[in-house]
């Protein structure tokens, strides 16, 4: 897996991601603006790809340490995130089939991350939440990543976090809605 991460954050600017990465070399200028080249285009879409690859590996590592599987890590991060949930809407949340979800719980429930507990809207159904078990590993794993991402975040203006936080918004949109764009058959 870090070899394919390695590879996508060498990759050259004209060759899409293995993880399915924008072609860098889309720098084409709209028509009504300037005509020189988009330089700075190529460069944003680098650096985003890097730091896609490198996120991807990290998250292999922690799912790695915790002892378990990628869509467990998923799945944990979205009960994290979002709080307590029925196991349908984890399914919904995480786009897993109930089947898998049921795997997915029974794994996370041996190793300790997550409970089920009585759902008190539905008593005939349960909620899986996140235990407070794991809050050591969770710690001991996220603290400095945290630490040092809020420490080089700390050095932007707030007008530099506030623009960041607007092209991250603007990329989310744009992920969400080519996800849709390509979900069924093709």
């Amino acid at each position: 897996m870090a070899d394919a991460a390695e590879r996508n954050s060498r990759a050259p600017a004209s060759e899409p991601a293995e993880t399915g990465g924008v072609s860098a070399a889309a720098g084409t200028v709209p028509t009504g603006q300037s005509s020189e080249p988009d330089v700075a285009g190529p460069a944003v879409l680098d650096a985003l790809r890097a730091l896609h690859a490198s996120h991807d590996v990290l998250l292999e590592r922690v799912a790695e340490r915790y002892g378990i599987g990628r869509n467990d890590l998923r799945c944990l991060e979205i009960l994290e995130r979002e709080g307590p949930m029925r196991p349908q809407h984890l399914a919904e949340r995480s786009r897993l089939s109930p089947a898998a979800i049921t795997k997915v719980a029974d794994r996370l429930v041996r190793c300790g991350f997550v409970v089920r507990q009585t759902d008190e809207a539905d008593r005939r159904g349960y909620v899986l939440r996140v235990s407070t078990g794991h809050g050591r590993l969770r710690a001991s794993t996220w603290d400095a990543v945290r630490a040092d991402a809020t420490a080089a975040l700390g050095e932007l203006s707030p007008a530099e976090a506030a623009l960041l936080v607007r092209i991250a918004a603007a990329l989310t949109d744009i992920n969400t809605r080519h996800a849709e764009r390509l979900e069924g058959p093709t």
